[in-house]
């Protein structure tokens, strides 16, 4: 359904972050960036279905009047405006669980959950993290964060480009802080008490050396 005058879009009170899961194909494997649950928040449907526990991966997003979904990858800004929408309409969210994720199996693995967008299941203080301690940003609107200049000590680095610092291998890494002049990499960062910035890094084109973007992501 659309939206009408005067309405906001809503989504099921569900948080996401970007994970890593080990794909397997036929005869190899490789690690794969994905949206995994963080938490189900009280409140909303996706929370009184039951059906939906943390570390489940989203695999695709559609309407209840659509026959085929969008895949949604690790994507955050496409997940979350395929989520949100009129309040009352109906979303049908694809999903897998495991830590492993098999290709040519993932549609036999999967189940689908259809729930209702109510309005006010996401609170803005799930907006940016989902529990407290939670140790990575959230679906919700990353596009507020604030900026800073640079990563300043007792910052830890959440989310670069989009993806968990953790899961990003050495040469991944290094090709995302490579790129023509005027291009930016932007790194999320948590303050202690939990605050997110947004660091803008300017990409060169030549490519850094690992040990000096982990210097830059990790000051002294």
């Amino acid at each position: 359904a659309a939206l009408q005058p005067g309405e906001e879009p809503c989504g099921v009170g569900m948080a996401l972050r970007v994970a890593t899961r080990t794909m397997y194909g036929s005869f190899t494997s490789k690690k794969r960036y994905v949206l995994e649950v963080d938490s189900v928040l009280p409140g909303g449907s996706a929370h009184a279905s039951g059906r939906i526990k943390p570390g489940d991966v989203l695999l695709a997003v559609r309407d209840d009047f659509e026959r085929v979904g969008v895949a949604v990858g690790n994507r955050l800004e496409d997940a979350k405006t395929a989520i949100r929408g009129a309040p009352g309409s109906v979303v049908v969210l694809k999903l897998t669980r495991g830590e492993t994720l098999r290709k040519h199996h993932q549609e036999k693995e999967s189940f689908d959950v259809a729930l209702v967008r109510i309005p006010g299941a996401l609170p803005p203080e799930a907006q940016l993290g989902s529990q407290a301690g939670a140790a990575s940003p959230a679906l919700e609107d990353l596009d507020a964060v604030p900026e800073q200049r640079c990563v300043e000590p007792g910052d830890k680095v959440m989310l670069v480009e989009g993806m968990a610092l953790d899961g990003i291998e050495q040469h991944d890494l290094e090709a995302l802080f490579q790129g023509e002049d005027g291009a930016v990499a932007e790194v999320i960062v948590q303050k202690p008490d939990g605050r997110l910035f947004a660091v803008p890094f300017h990409k060169h084109p030549e490519l850094r050396s690992f040990e000096d973007i982990w210097q830059l992501l990790h000051p002294p």
